[in-house]
């Protein structure tokens, strides 16, 4: 699950570095030939396109994953906040996710049909509910981090140790660049 936290973490570097409109990256282009924008101005769209292509590809591939095992993506995403959180308000829950009510309900539902949490209303106040995975799920979710891990390795194995060296070098530099960021 840290691998797919990190990817959802990584759509911020996505807007920060490619969220530009095509039209403006043809005029940066054009103007990059006429010598009028920096170089370096190219080279952030061109690393802007490359991200956003590696973070679609790695979106389908832990897609792939999640759909193997049953779960969809937002439903990956709602059961893993609730490992990592304990039991929550789904109005929590939905604001941490970045995700309305109405989407988190309709999340829930399917996962509460599958067995993978339960629900509870709140006995002080009954408009409040609270949402927790099941203890079953909890040897299944071993199960399918697992396989997840597995089959991420061994993407990583069809790599050259000289290609590993390279993407550790570069997503090294991309955290200090975030944490500076994040921090300024």
């Amino acid at each position: 699950m840290r691998n797919v936290r990190a990817l959802f973490r990584l759509r911020k570097v996505f807007w920060i570095f490619a969220a530009r409109k095509p039209a403006a990256c043809a005029m940066n282009e054009a103007r990059a030939k006429r010598g009028g924008v920096l170089a370096e101005s190219n080279e952030n769209t061109k690393l802007g396109r490359l991200f956003f292509d590696l973070f679609r590809q790695l979106k389908h591939y832990m897609r792939k994953n999640f759909e193997d095992q049953g779960i969809t993506m937002p439903q990956g995403m709602v059961v893993g906040t609730l490992i990592r959180n304990g039991e929550m308000k789904t109005t929590e829950l939905g604001s941490r996710l970045n995700m309305t009510n109405s989407t988190i309900s309709g999340i829930l539902d399917r996962l509460e049909k599958q067995g993978v949490v339960e629900r509870r209303r709140s006995k002080e106040d009954r408009r409040i509910v609270y949402v927790k995975v099941t203890p079953n799920f909890g040897e299944m979710h071993k199960e399918m981090l697992k396989k997840i891990e597995k089959s991420f390795q061994e993407l990583l194995d069809t790599a050259t140790p000289e290609e590993l060296a390279k993407i550790t070098e570069g997503f090294d530099t991309l955290k200090k660049i975030l944490t500076n960021y994040n921090e300024a």
